[in-house]
């Protein structure tokens, strides 16, 4: 079993784990549906010869309530790794004072 295969087989039983607990919501699945759409242009974009993306990876950090913290995706590059967080807003988005701010 390919690294791909089973990570995705443990997100599924992991999405599945979570939706027999908690109803789905709508905004949650709209953050969901745009980090798999983002990650699957930069597979697209930047293929998988020099770049490796995971998506969601659970890493631990003792600050947290729940002990662990995720990241949307993760890109390890040939010079680097890249962070990426994806965010599922609507309407005009805009940069103030260095910070990025949703609606008018």
């Amino acid at each position: 079993m390919s690294r791909t295969s089973g990570l995705r087989q443990r997100l599924r039983q992991h999405r599945r784990m979570q939706e027999a607990v908690v109803p789905p919501n709508p905004i949650e699945e709209g953050g969901m549906q745009g980090e798999r759409r983002a990650l699957s242009k930069l597979r697209q974009v930047f293929g998988d010869d020099d770049w490796y993306f995971f998506a969601q990876p659970l890493l631990p950090d003792p600050d947290r309530t729940l002990g662990r913290y995720e990241i949307d995706i993760i890109g390890l590059a040939p010079n680097g790794i890249v962070l990426i967080e994806v965010k599922y807003w609507k309407g005009p988005i805009r940069l103030v004072n260095g910070r990025v701010r949703q609606g008018r």
